[in-house]
């Protein structure tokens, strides 16, 4: 497993950064409270139209608010 960490600063916020890669699985931890908030799954799909494949991402909150404005932040990263 490869880890990296790494603490920035977003709008005048202290912002934490972990990053854990597995064999399958990317773990991304981004915080400004210390603490885990919410956990959302992102997984990569294709969808078929005509000849075109198109990746589209599906999200899903297993742990935390389930808000719109979360789920539209993690389309933004795209693995």
């Amino acid at each position: 497993m490869l880890s990296k960490s790494c603490g920035v600063v977003v709008n005048g916020n202290h912002t934490d950064i972990v990053v854990n890669v597995h064999s399958n699985r990317i773990f991304i931890v981004i915080s400004q409270y210390e603490k885990l908030g919410s956990i959302v799954t992102v997984c990569r799909d294709a969808a078929v139209q005509g000849f075109n494949n198109t990746t589209v991402y599906d999200t899903k909150v297993i742990f935390g608010k389930d808000e719109p404005e979360i789920l539209s932040a993690t389309r933004h990263f795209k693995l």
